[in-house]
Protein backbone atom coordinates (compact mmCIF):
# COMPACT_ATOMS: atom_id res chain seq x y z
CA UNK A 1 0.00 0.00 0.00
CA UNK A 2 1.05 3.59 -0.59
CA UNK A 3 1.61 5.27 2.75
CA UNK A 4 -0.36 8.48 3.16
CA UNK A 5 1.54 11.59 4.24
CA UNK A 6 1.08 14.77 6.26
CA UNK A 7 -2.10 16.69 5.45
CA UNK A 8 -3.89 13.88 3.63
CA UNK A 9 -7.16 12.59 5.05
CA UNK A 10 -8.62 9.20 5.84
CA UNK A 11 -12.39 8.88 5.39
CA UNK A 12 -12.37 12.63 4.66
CA UNK A 13 -12.29 13.08 8.44
CA UNK A 14 -8.97 12.09 9.97
CA UNK A 15 -6.18 14.47 8.92
CA UNK A 16 -2.75 12.87 9.03
CA UNK A 17 -0.12 14.48 11.24
CA UNK A 18 2.47 11.69 10.96
CA UNK A 19 2.90 8.25 9.41
CA UNK A 20 4.95 5.33 10.75
CA UNK A 21 5.87 2.06 9.01
CA UNK A 22 4.48 -0.58 11.36
CA UNK A 23 5.40 -4.20 12.03
CA UNK A 24 2.61 -4.91 9.54
CA UNK A 25 0.86 -2.14 7.61
CA UNK A 26 1.10 1.52 8.62
CA UNK A 27 0.32 3.41 11.83
CA UNK A 28 -1.04 6.94 11.38
CA UNK A 29 -1.23 9.73 13.94
CA UNK A 30 -4.23 11.87 12.99
CA UNK A 31 -6.44 14.66 14.23
CA UNK A 32 -10.11 15.52 13.82
CA UNK A 33 -11.64 18.96 14.09
CA UNK A 34 -14.42 18.50 16.65
CA UNK A 35 -15.55 22.06 17.26
CA UNK A 36 -14.15 25.46 16.51
CA UNK A 37 -10.45 25.35 17.59
CA UNK A 38 -10.98 21.99 19.34
CA UNK A 39 -9.17 18.94 17.96
CA UNK A 40 -9.12 15.26 18.91
CA UNK A 41 -6.17 13.03 18.02
CA UNK A 42 -6.34 9.36 17.02
CA UNK A 43 -3.94 6.57 16.10
CA UNK A 44 -5.14 4.58 13.10
CA UNK A 45 -3.73 1.32 11.74
CA UNK A 46 -3.92 0.82 7.97
CA UNK A 47 -3.67 -2.57 6.28
CA UNK A 48 -3.77 -3.23 2.53
CA UNK A 49 -6.56 -5.76 1.95
CA UNK A 50 -5.19 -6.64 -1.49
CA UNK A 51 -2.47 -8.67 0.26
CA UNK A 52 -4.95 -11.22 1.56
CA UNK A 53 -8.49 -12.53 1.25
CA UNK A 54 -10.49 -12.79 4.49
CA UNK A 55 -12.16 -16.16 4.95
CA UNK A 56 -15.66 -14.93 5.73
CA UNK A 57 -18.10 -12.18 4.82
CA UNK A 58 -16.71 -8.69 5.32
CA UNK A 59 -19.32 -7.55 7.83
CA UNK A 60 -18.77 -10.69 9.92
CA UNK A 61 -15.01 -10.37 10.43
CA UNK A 62 -15.13 -6.59 10.85
CA UNK A 63 -17.74 -7.06 13.57
CA UNK A 64 -15.47 -9.59 15.30
CA UNK A 65 -12.71 -6.97 15.57
CA UNK A 66 -14.99 -4.82 17.73
CA UNK A 67 -15.24 -7.71 20.19
CA UNK A 68 -11.54 -8.33 20.80
CA UNK A 69 -10.59 -8.99 24.40
CA UNK A 70 -9.93 -5.47 25.73
CA UNK A 71 -7.86 -6.82 28.61
CA UNK A 72 -5.38 -8.00 25.95
CA UNK A 73 -5.98 -5.63 23.01
CA UNK A 74 -6.26 -1.86 23.03
CA UNK A 75 -9.93 -1.04 22.28
CA UNK A 76 -11.11 0.10 18.85
CA UNK A 77 -13.43 3.02 18.19
CA UNK A 78 -14.05 2.37 14.48
CA UNK A 79 -13.25 -0.21 11.83
CA UNK A 80 -13.88 0.53 8.15
CA UNK A 81 -12.56 -0.02 4.64
CA UNK A 82 -11.61 2.75 2.22
CA UNK A 83 -9.96 2.28 -1.19
CA UNK A 84 -9.03 -1.32 -0.41
CA UNK A 85 -7.41 -0.48 2.94
CA UNK A 86 -8.67 -1.71 6.30
CA UNK A 87 -8.51 1.07 8.89
CA UNK A 88 -8.73 0.43 12.62
CA UNK A 89 -9.22 3.58 14.68
CA UNK A 90 -8.04 3.17 18.26
CA UNK A 91 -9.65 4.85 21.21
CA UNK A 92 -7.50 7.49 22.86
CA UNK A 93 -4.13 5.88 23.51
CA UNK A 94 -2.83 6.23 27.02
CA UNK A 95 0.74 5.07 27.45
CA UNK A 96 3.76 4.43 25.24
CA UNK A 97 4.58 1.99 22.51
CA UNK A 98 6.96 -0.52 24.06
CA UNK A 99 9.62 0.31 21.46
CA UNK A 100 9.64 3.91 22.76
CA UNK A 101 9.35 2.79 26.38
CA UNK A 102 12.53 0.71 26.05
CA UNK A 103 14.47 3.66 24.61
CA UNK A 104 13.14 6.04 27.26
CA UNK A 105 13.80 3.89 30.33
CA UNK A 106 16.76 1.73 29.27
CA UNK A 107 18.48 0.12 31.09
CA UNK A 108 15.54 -1.77 32.55
CA UNK A 109 16.09 -3.81 35.69
CA UNK A 110 15.66 -7.57 35.34
CA UNK A 111 12.66 -7.98 37.71
CA UNK A 112 10.71 -5.33 35.78
CA UNK A 113 11.50 -6.97 32.43
CA UNK A 114 10.46 -10.38 33.72
CA UNK A 115 7.15 -9.04 35.08
CA UNK A 116 6.38 -7.35 31.76
CA UNK A 117 7.29 -10.41 29.71
CA UNK A 118 5.11 -12.53 31.98
CA UNK A 119 2.17 -10.30 31.01
CA UNK A 120 2.90 -10.83 27.31
CA UNK A 121 3.12 -14.60 27.79
CA UNK A 122 -0.12 -14.66 29.81
CA UNK A 123 -1.85 -12.67 27.08
CA UNK A 124 -0.64 -15.06 24.40
CA UNK A 125 -1.88 -18.09 26.31
CA UNK A 126 -5.31 -16.49 26.67
CA UNK A 127 -5.37 -15.70 22.95
CA UNK A 128 -4.56 -19.30 22.04
CA UNK A 129 -7.55 -20.43 24.13
CA UNK A 130 -9.78 -17.90 22.34
CA UNK A 131 -8.44 -18.82 18.87
CA UNK A 132 -6.98 -15.34 18.44
CA UNK A 133 -3.51 -14.02 17.64
CA UNK A 134 -1.22 -11.06 18.10
CA UNK A 135 2.23 -10.15 16.80
CA UNK A 136 4.90 -10.14 19.50
CA UNK A 137 6.89 -7.02 18.65
CA UNK A 138 7.73 -3.85 20.62
CA UNK A 139 5.92 -1.75 18.00
CA UNK A 140 2.73 -3.70 18.63
CA UNK A 141 2.56 -3.39 22.43
CA UNK A 142 1.27 -0.46 24.47
CA UNK A 143 2.58 0.11 28.01
CA UNK A 144 0.27 2.02 30.35
CA UNK A 145 1.41 4.21 33.23
CA UNK A 146 0.73 1.25 35.52
CA UNK A 147 2.92 -0.90 33.24
CA UNK A 148 -0.02 -2.90 31.96
CA UNK A 149 0.75 -4.29 28.50
CA UNK A 150 -1.75 -4.68 25.66
CA UNK A 151 -1.42 -5.44 21.96
CA UNK A 152 -2.55 -3.09 19.20
CA UNK A 153 -2.82 -5.30 16.10
CA UNK A 154 -4.34 -8.77 16.15
CA UNK A 155 -7.64 -10.53 16.62
CA UNK A 156 -9.48 -13.67 15.56
CA UNK A 157 -7.28 -16.22 13.83
CA UNK A 158 -7.95 -16.66 10.08
CA UNK A 159 -9.42 -13.17 9.66
CA UNK A 160 -6.27 -11.04 9.49
CA UNK A 161 -2.71 -11.82 8.37
CA UNK A 162 -0.02 -12.34 10.97
CA UNK A 163 2.79 -11.91 8.45
CA UNK A 164 3.33 -10.30 5.09
CA UNK A 165 1.23 -12.96 3.36
CA UNK A 166 -2.00 -14.53 4.52
CA UNK A 167 -1.10 -18.11 5.30
CA UNK A 168 -2.26 -19.92 8.41
CA UNK A 169 0.39 -22.31 9.80
CA UNK A 170 -0.43 -25.04 12.28
CA UNK A 171 -0.95 -23.92 15.88
CA UNK A 172 2.31 -25.58 16.90
CA UNK A 173 4.34 -23.77 14.22
CA UNK A 174 2.55 -20.50 14.89
CA UNK A 175 3.45 -20.67 18.57
CA UNK A 176 7.09 -21.31 17.70
CA UNK A 177 7.01 -18.04 15.73
CA UNK A 178 5.78 -16.39 18.92
CA UNK A 179 8.63 -18.04 20.81
CA UNK A 180 11.07 -16.22 18.55
CA UNK A 181 9.17 -12.96 19.05
CA UNK A 182 9.37 -13.35 22.83
CA UNK A 183 13.08 -14.15 22.68
CA UNK A 184 13.74 -11.10 20.50
CA UNK A 185 11.64 -8.91 22.80
CA UNK A 186 13.48 -10.13 25.91
CA UNK A 187 16.81 -9.58 24.20
CA UNK A 188 15.94 -6.02 23.19
CA UNK A 189 14.55 -5.10 26.61
CA UNK A 190 17.64 -6.41 28.40
CA UNK A 191 20.37 -5.23 26.00
CA UNK A 192 18.79 -2.27 24.22
CA UNK A 193 19.71 -3.91 20.91
CA UNK A 194 17.99 -6.02 18.30
CA UNK A 195 19.34 -9.58 18.37
CA UNK A 196 20.25 -9.16 14.68
CA UNK A 197 22.11 -5.86 15.16
CA UNK A 198 25.47 -7.68 14.94
CA UNK A 199 24.52 -9.90 12.03
CA UNK A 200 23.51 -13.55 12.08
CA UNK A 201 25.77 -14.43 15.02
CA UNK A 202 23.83 -13.33 18.09
CA UNK A 203 25.93 -12.54 21.20
CA UNK A 204 24.53 -14.21 24.34
CA UNK A 205 22.93 -12.10 27.05
CA UNK A 206 25.74 -12.61 29.55
CA UNK A 207 28.03 -10.54 27.32
CA UNK A 208 25.84 -7.55 28.16
CA UNK A 209 24.63 -8.56 31.64
CA UNK A 210 27.11 -9.87 34.17
CA UNK A 211 24.22 -10.88 36.45
CA UNK A 212 22.20 -12.68 33.77
CA UNK A 213 20.77 -15.96 35.13
CA UNK A 214 22.07 -18.88 33.01
CA UNK A 215 18.51 -20.21 32.77
CA UNK A 216 17.36 -16.94 31.17
CA UNK A 217 20.35 -16.76 28.82
CA UNK A 218 19.68 -20.30 27.64
CA UNK A 219 15.95 -19.63 27.19
CA UNK A 220 16.50 -16.50 25.09
CA UNK A 221 19.18 -18.02 22.87
CA UNK A 222 17.04 -21.11 22.23
CA UNK A 223 14.06 -18.87 21.40
CA UNK A 224 16.19 -17.06 18.82
CA UNK A 225 17.29 -20.26 17.08
CA UNK A 226 16.87 -20.20 13.30
CA UNK A 227 15.71 -23.81 13.60
CA UNK A 228 12.12 -23.42 14.80
CA UNK A 229 12.02 -26.96 16.16
CA UNK A 230 14.78 -26.09 18.65
CA UNK A 231 12.81 -23.21 20.14
CA UNK A 232 11.04 -23.65 23.48
CA UNK A 233 7.26 -23.83 23.49
CA UNK A 234 5.26 -20.95 24.92
CA UNK A 235 4.31 -23.12 27.89
CA UNK A 236 7.98 -23.82 28.56
CA UNK A 237 8.75 -20.09 28.35
CA UNK A 238 5.85 -19.44 30.72
CA UNK A 239 7.17 -21.95 33.25
CA UNK A 240 10.73 -20.60 33.10
CA UNK A 241 9.70 -16.95 33.37
CA UNK A 242 7.54 -17.72 36.41
CA UNK A 243 10.48 -19.48 38.07
CA UNK A 244 12.73 -16.49 37.33
CA UNK A 245 10.12 -14.01 38.61
CA UNK A 246 9.76 -15.87 41.88
CA UNK A 247 13.52 -15.93 42.41
CA UNK A 248 14.26 -12.37 41.20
Amino acid sequence: MVMKTYGERIDNKYQIINSFPFVIGVLYYTEVQQKEKERQTYFIHGLDLQRFEPRSEQKDWIEKLYHRNEAIFFPLERVFIEDGVLYQVYKRLEGNLLVHYIKKYFPLDLPRVLRMIQQVVDNLLHLYEENQFAIVHPQNIIVSREEKLRFLYGGPTSYLPKGMVFTQPSKEVDQLYDSYGLGALLYQMLTGKSPMSNGLKIPPLHQFMSNCPPKLDNLVMRSLSFDAEKRPTIKEIDKTIKQLVSSA
